[in-house]
Parts: structure tokens; sequence; C-alpha cells
């Protein structure tokens, strides 16, 4: 009788000691479940700057790279400059080349970047035209904000057709045009180095 009491103690004993085990391992795994979830949320943000998560408008216009060429025949856009006059692919000049750029006003790596771009448009002044197309502000807002910090890049007013015929899905991107107004190169930057070294790669970058 006696026997059997310690046994069946003893199963009991086991038992608990294995359901507290169960919880103890199942409470780390829901630990360590969030921590890698909430990691990787931050590993993403930060390799990605700002993503624009708009809704917009589901038809697009093609981008595609021609079998015979290693450039891109942009989309045609029409958009407003800080006098409220519109600007076009017509209104490109040919024989300087271009630099794209496509940001978010409400993009903070967007805002630390538009000092670079000040610092690149005046050192290859005579070579680059900088054009920024910000979505999320009016063209009379884009003046108020060229006019306090005096660049010297254009700055126009982006819509979500626009964004939606670039295919934009983050900000900032970056598009290198060539004289001819061909894009050779597209990517991301954070500093004139950055813009440098994409202008050379002439390929598809993002870091």
């Amino acid at each position: 009788m006696v026997e059997n009491t310690n046994q069946k103690e003893m199963s009991l004993y086991i038992l608990s000691n294995k359901n507290t085990l169960y919880r103890s391992m199942q409470t780390l795994f829901l630990r360590y479940t969030l921590l890698y979830k909430y990691a990787f949320v931050v590993l993403f943000l930060q390799i990605f700057a700002c993503s624009k998560n708009k809704n917009v408008a589901t038809q697009q216009q093609e981008i595609t790279i021609p079998k015979d060429t290693a450039v891109v025949i942009p989309p045609y856009f029409s958009v407003k400059m800080t006098n409220g006059v519109h600007f076009s692919n017509e209104n490109l000049d040919l024989g300087k080349k271009k630099l794209f750029v496509f940001t978010n006003s409400e993009c903070m790596a967007c805002q630390a970047l538009y000092p670079e771009l000040d610092v690149f448009q005046n050192r290859y002044i005579e070579t680059f035209d900088v054009y920024v197309f910000q979505i999320g502000t009016t063209f009379q807002e884009n003046k108020a904000f060229i006019d306090q910090y005096k660049y010297r890049f254009v700055m126009l007013e982006g819509d979500e057709n626009l964004f939606v015929n670039f295919q934009i899905n983050l900000t900032p991107t970056l598009f290198v045009l060539n004289e001819n107004n061909h894009l050779t190169a597209m990517g991301s930057a954070k500093t004139q180095n950055d813009i440098e070294a994409l202008i050379l790669t002439q390929q598809v970058f993002f870091d």
C-alpha cells in the first residue's frame, strides 16, 4: 500500500515537472518569436528607409529595358515647377545629364538627402541637372522650401500618377539619365559619394 502511494506521488511529481517545463519552453518560444519579429521589422525599416504606402492606381506604364540597349526611356510626365508652370519630358535639355530624385515630404531619409543633392548640383553644375520630384507638397510649398534653403536643384510637384508610372515604391529613389534622356542607372543614395558611385555603376542598385 505504501509502495503504491509512493508510485502515485512520484508520477504526479514527474507530471507536474513536465507541465512546468512545457510552460517554460512555451513562454521562451513566444518571447523569442516576438523578439525576432521585432528585429526583422527594425532591420527592414533601416534598410529600405521610407516606404511609400499610399493607395495608387493599378494601371502603370511599363519601364522596360530594350533588348538591344542598356538604357531605359522614362515614361511621359508633366508636373508643376515652383512657379506653377508645367514641366515635362519635352523641357529636358539635350546635352546635359540629369538626376531624377523621387522623394516624400514625410520621409526623413529624403530630408537628409537634400543637402547632399545641393552639394552634388553645385559640384556638377556644368554637366548635370538635378530634378527632385517630391510627393506630399504643393508647388507653393516647394517654392517656400527652395527659397528658405537656397538649394540650386529643381524641385517639382510630385503626384500619385507620376510615382505609379515610374514604379516608385520606396523613397528616396534616384534615376540617372544621360544626355539623350535615357535612363542609365537607378538606386538609392545617402551622400554625394553614393550618388557618384551610382552614376559610375550605370546599373540598377539599391543599398
